[in-house]
């Protein structure tokens, strides 16, 4: 069985965006023959949460593209996570775990810098 997953691919740990910027922060979500029903991005290190826009995958075994638009009107050190729910509702796992020998679990995680241009 493979576990319930999701990853953000942009933007990157450390990356510097611009204030008043439209950003697109996206990725991917998988679930194996189950499918993705959802997937929410948080800004705020958890505590709310955004439903993404998804595209269609090409199967229910195929990865599901996300992709959420974001301006930021602060400063500062953003934490962004992303958790996914499948087909029949169930939402990822969020303690962490590796993935040998069972498959990793956990929400990813990436902390960006909101500057000014």
């Amino acid at each position: 069985p493979v576990k319930l997953m999701s990853r953000i691919s942009t933007p990157q740990e450390g990356q510097r965006v611009n204030v008043l910027e439209e950003r697109w922060i996206a990725g991917i979500a998988y679930s194996g023959r189950d499918g993705i029903s959802k997937v929410e991005v948080s800004l705020d290190d958890g505590r709310t949460w955004h439903e993404t826009n998804l595209e269609p995958p090409l199967s229910q075994y195929t990865w599901t593209r996300w992709a959420f638009s974001w301006l930021r009107e602060a400063l500062g050190e953003f934490t962004l996570l992303v958790r996914a729910y499948d087909s029949i509702g169930n939402p990822q796992g969020t303690s962490i775990s590796r993935a040998f020998p069972s498959g990793a679990t956990g929400l990813h995680r990436v902390r960006v810098n909101v500057i000014a241009p």
